[in-house]
């Protein structure tokens, strides 16, 4: 079991290295035209927007999460210690 953790340590490091090293090789490339960058650009735009929203929309669900199950929660222990109260008065 210890191997193959560790062989798969050995190969997720190689991959990592593997992509640095495809990552430079693409940096150190041309970024092309004028209407490419231009095009790069409003991707990243886009893509800076979508997640901002996505993120917006994330926080007001994890908001909602977190009162539902606090609230959900508080109802259930305070059940659960009004049942021990009388059990253990018993």
């Amino acid at each position: 079991m210890v191997a193959l953790l560790n062989r798969r340590r050995d190969v997720s490091m190689s991959n990592r290295s593997q992509h640095q090293g495809d990552y430079k090789a693409v940096e150190r490339e041309s970024p092309g035209n004028e209407r490419m960058i231009f095009l790069m650009e409003e991707i990243q735009k886009g893509a800076k927007a979508f997640l901002k929203k996505e993120y917006q929309w994330v926080s007001v669900f994890v908001i909602i999460m977190m009162v539902l199950l606090a609230v959900v929660l508080a109802v259930v222990i305070a059940r659960l210690a009004a049942v021990t109260y009388l059990l253990g008065a018993s």
